[in-house]
């Protein structure tokens, strides 16, 4: 009798696997989805799929790009780029870059145009992350190069050290947001295309999504904030 209801309950468990009840996810994100839009999504898609788990990696744009690749995570959250066809791709948000400066520093604008900030010292994100090569491949196309004074590992590191007064910043407005009600700092938009970029949900194109990342997918790309 035991025996009988063990078998049973092992084809209940299957069943929700096969239909997407119970099933596991991996993901891995982008450093500016996965500080702003993508963790309150996911506490409420756990909510509402408690059986489903979620295991979810930091990395950046360029190294999202190379574990979904190579298969190593089933979902990620990048940084529109170039030479990504081989993935699928769903918009997920928009988000746009700032300036974020010390009060001791002003611009005449509240708008400012990249080539008027590049004399100035840069505080960024350690690493090839998309902002330093977008900030690099910009000021490249001007004539110039990029004063990198100091290379930190958050954005929230990025803004102490601009409050600091070591130079200025450019980091995601929606994140930045979040310390300048409490820094001493100022934020200024920049008056270039390139300051508005489209966050990607992505996997690649010969895999076949299981059906709980799908359900995670359809949830991230109906549910943007």
């Amino acid at each position: 009798m035991i025996f009988f209801e063990q078998v049973h309950l092992t084809e209940a468990d299957v069943s929700d696997y096969l239909n997407g009840k119970k099933g596991s996810v991996s993901i891995i994100a982008s450093t500016s989805a996965i500080t702003y839009q993508l963790p309150k999504h996911l506490s409420q898609f756990g909510s509402i799929h408690p059986d489903i788990r979620v295991e979810i990696a930091e990395a950046f744009t360029r190294e999202v790009i190379e574990s979904i690749r190579s298969h190593k995570h089933e979902l990620g959250i990048i940084i529109k780029t170039n030479y990504i066809d081989d993935l699928v791709t769903i918009p997920y948000y928009q988000d746009e870059l700032v300036i974020v400066a010390p009060t001791s520093i002003t611009f005449p604008s509240p708008k400012i145009k990249f080539e008027e900030i590049t004399s100035h010292d840069f505080i960024l994100m350690d690493g090839s992350t998309a902002i330093s090569t977008l900030l690099s491949s910009s000021a490249s196309k001007l004539g110039k190069i990029i004063r990198v004074r100091v290379q930190v590992n958050s954005f929230e590191t990025v803004c102490r050290m601009v409050e600091a007064g070591f130079g200025i910043g450019i980091i995601p407005r929606k994140i930045a947001q979040q310390f300048t009600r409490s820094m001493d700092i100022h934020c200024y938009s920049i008056d270039e295309n390139w300051s508005t970029r489209e966050i990607l949900i992505c996997y690649s194109a010969n895999r076949t999504l299981s059906i709980a990342a799908q359900k995670l997918v359809n949830y991230l790309e109906n549910n943007v904030l």
